[in-house]
């Protein structure tokens, strides 16, 4: 277990400078897009999850056009004239496809509750939202996790105390 979690640390370590070295590094400001034209409309996908919720809150506070694609509306309480709530799953691509187009930017906050649950919605979700972008020529990106905060902290305390 204890090899695992170190090639674990050596993997994610050598992933982070192999970014950083290709200029892949966090973005903390997005002010234009290369058209000229202020960036407005966002894509935000994991709406209905606390951060998610969070983060449309505040693009809609600062004056953002948001689209929010959900598996189920009925999950999202917001209400506001420049949001559009989308049914949808990220596993289906065809519906990722129609949220992303006409974007400007996409930021993801999927996540799952069943920390060490195998799922796709990471891996497979993530791709379909590239590739909506890649055909939609949507070139901002915003990928957000929350992995060892709130009740993922107690299953990452589990994997810290034996490194």
């Amino acid at each position: 277990m204890t090899t695992f979690l170190l090639l674990l640390i050596v993997y994610a370590i050598a992933l982070a400078i192999g970014l950083a070295r290709r200029g892949l590094t966090s973005v903390t400001k997005i002010s234009v897009v290369p058209t000229g034209r202020p960036l407005t409309r966002i894509l935000i996908i994991g709406a209905t999850g606390g951060t998610g919720r969070q983060l449309l809150v505040r693009a809609l506070e600062q004056g953002y056009v948001v689209k929010a694609l959900v598996r189920d509306p009925g999950k999202l309480s917001v209400e506001h004239p420049h949001l559009t709530v989308v049914h949808g799953d990220v596993l289906d691509y065809s519906a990722v496809e129609k949220a992303v187009r006409g974007q400007d930017a996409v930021i993801s906050a999927l996540g799952h509750r069943r920390f060490f649950v195998l799922t796709r919605i990471l891996s497979e979700g993530t791709r379909n939202v590239l590739r909506a972008m890649e055909t939609y020529s949507v070139r901002r990106f915003v990928c957000e996790t929350s992995l060892g905060i709130g009740t993922a902290s107690a299953a990452w305390a589990f994997t810290t105390h034996y490194l």
